[in-house]
């Protein structure tokens, strides 16, 4: 729910102040200032850097002159709205070279889940053996009856909003949540299935459960009946958001055609890492766009004038339209608003610690893959959310753009099926990039299992955590490791039972109270706390202002 007005056809030469330098705010500024280039907008950054949680450092490691630590997000999901508008982007910046994806059928696509008995890795099944051997561990073992269970059941929603727990217990069962359905929440929201709702991160089990009864039912009938062979095989059609993106930037692939290429890529990452990504915008960020560093702001309120006032450590500035992209309890921290600051307050966010560890010139992992997660039921002392094997990542991505590739995706012609996985499997089988051997892996831990910092581990108790989990887990025992270890605090805000009201009353606060010249963006209020969630966001609601 966004409820972005445009601004007034009176206001001409617009003042607009984005507050928040991450991927969300400098997007916005991008679009916006390329959309209306009479306006004048500023970004105000309270760090002295651009990329908010997308951070990839550079460090120096024994063999070789340095690797990119990530201490954030590291790769982007490859079919989805935002990717192709930030891939465009890249395209434009003259940087399609650095763009690499991993391959449906690489290594490093396997996923796996710790098992809570025997804690072994369990691959989440990709093939019929892999289903075969999920579905004998304790981990799986309750999923053929539930699902059968679930697909002659008539099921109705109870009429109130229910966590992911709740839901998932009355349809599949309480061994879903706790084994499977867990880990992949700590994965994505490090939040738990017990407080998360279901309304708010996963709306079309909503409308299914209320069209059809039956998740397995309808899943049955849609791969039966759901897309006829014409919709298949002729070019693809763009979302309306799409269609608006493609008319107003002009990309050089087609939008369509690039979605169903990357369809045999759900990964997609760049060439030094993801922090090339907030960099590259705010390196062509048009005239008309100021980025304030270090800027300190200690108050926003409205003004007398029916504008937005911003007071930082430079002066006070009036603005037309003011958009916030920062966790709102930051914003509630200075904003004039006790209304605003109430809802604010109900919004609670979790905090990550990550430790980067990197083993020189040896692959030590005993498997293939893009990580595990550890489900709820595997959870213990440790409070491990999961562990990133970014070496294996690293190992299997390639250059995604091959002049092959780029011939076909900007070409009038309609494209086969064959042709895309042609084009796809060429990729595949191309030479990799990085050829030296190393393991590199990202730990998570705590999220909402962490109350406050002071339950955050010491840097003892992370080495600790880090090389039993080498010994017990991953059954490799490292000794030699470089590990660097730091928090993303308060930086994933809770999608719990009640989120979607609060959003719903900070939209209808800033209508009565700022008139509607105050917008939402970032993880909090947009659509999504992934980074393409946040770009999508940005890119519809900077045409909504400008009036496109």
């Amino acid at each position: 729910m966004s409820l972005v007005s445009t601004l007034p056809s009176t206001v001409q030469d617009a003042n607009v102040g984005v507050i928040g330098g991450g991927i969300s705010g400098l997007s916005f500024a991008y679009f916006l200032g390329k959309l209306k280039p009479n306006y004048r907008i500023k970004v105000f950054e309270q760090s002295d850097r651009t990329g908010g949680y997308i951070y990839s450092q550079p460090t120096q490691v024994p063999d070789a002159k340095s690797t990119v630590l990530e201490k954030g997000p590291r790769t982007l999901r490859g079919v989805s709205e935002g990717t192709l508008i930030m891939l465009d982007l890249l395209d434009k910046f003259q940087l399609q070279n650095t763009i690499m994806g991993v391959h449906k059928n690489a290594p490093a696509n396997k996923k796996y889940l710790l098992s809570p008995s025997s804690k072994k890795l369990v691959q989440v099944p990709d093939s019929f053996s892999s289903l075969v051997r999920f579905i004998s561990d304790p981990l799986g073992r309750s999923l053929p009856v539930a699902m059968g269970r679930e697909f002659f059941t008539i099921h109705r929603g109870t009429g109130k909003e229910e966590t992911m727990d709740q839901f998932f217990s009355r349809h599949f069962g309480k061994g879903l949540c706790d084994n499977i359905l867990s880990a992949v929440m700590h994965g994505i929201y490090a939040a738990d299935v017990s407080t998360l709702s279901v309304k708010a991160v996963m709306p079309r089990m909503v409308e299914i459960e209320h069209k059809s009864a039956s998740i397995g039912r309808y899943a049955v009938l849609k791969a039966l009946f759901g897309s006829s062979s014409k919709e298949k095989s002729d070019k693809p059609q763009l979302s309306t958001s799409l269609a608006k993106y493609q008319e107003l930037f002009s990309p050089r692939l087609d939008l369509g055609k690039t979605s169903k290429f990357l369809s045999s890529f759900p990964m997609t990452v760049l060439k030094g890492g993801l922090g090339g990504l907030p960099k590259a915008i705010a390196d062509n960020l048009p005239p008309n766009v100021e980025v304030v560093y270090n800027s300190d702001i200690t108050s926003l309120e409205p003004s007398s004038t029916g504008k937005v006032k911003i007071t930082y450590k430079d002066g006070s500035e009036e603005f037309d339209h003011v958009r916030s992209t920062i966790n709102v309890q930051k914003l509630g921290s200075f904003i004039k608003s006790p209304e605003l600051k109430e809802v604010f307050s109900k919004v609670p966010y979790s905090s990550v610690v990550l430790a980067n560890v990197y083993v020189p010139q040896k692959n030590i992992l005993p498997v293939s893959g893009f990580g595990f997660l550890v489900p709820k039921a595997s959870v213990d002392e440790s409070k491990l959310l999961g562990v990133i094997f970014d070496s294996e990542v690293e190992h299997s991505a390639r250059p995604l753009f091959t002049e092959a590739v780029k011939k076909e995706l900007t070409s009038s012609e309609v494209t086969s099926p064959e042709r895309y996985k042609q084009l796809g499997d060429e990729v595949l089988a191309s030479d990799p990039v990085i050829t030296r051997p190393y393991t590199k892996v990202t730990f998570m831990l705590g999220g909402y299992m962490y109350d406050n910092e002071n339950e955050f581990p010491t840097s003892t108790e992370i080495k600790n955590i880090v090389e039993n989990t080498f010994n017990n887990i991953i059954k490799s025992p490292i000794s030699d490791y470089h590990i660097e270890v730091g928090s993303a605090r308060d930086a994933i805000p809770q999608y719990n039972v009640g989120y979607l009201d609060l959003k719903d009353q900070a939209w209808k606060l800033s209508k009565s109270q700022f008139n509607g010249a105050l917008s939402f963006g970032g993880m909090t209020f947009a659509d999504g706390v992934g980074v393409p969630d946040c770009v999508m966001s940005s890119f519809k609601d900077a045409t909504k202002l400008a009036g496109l």
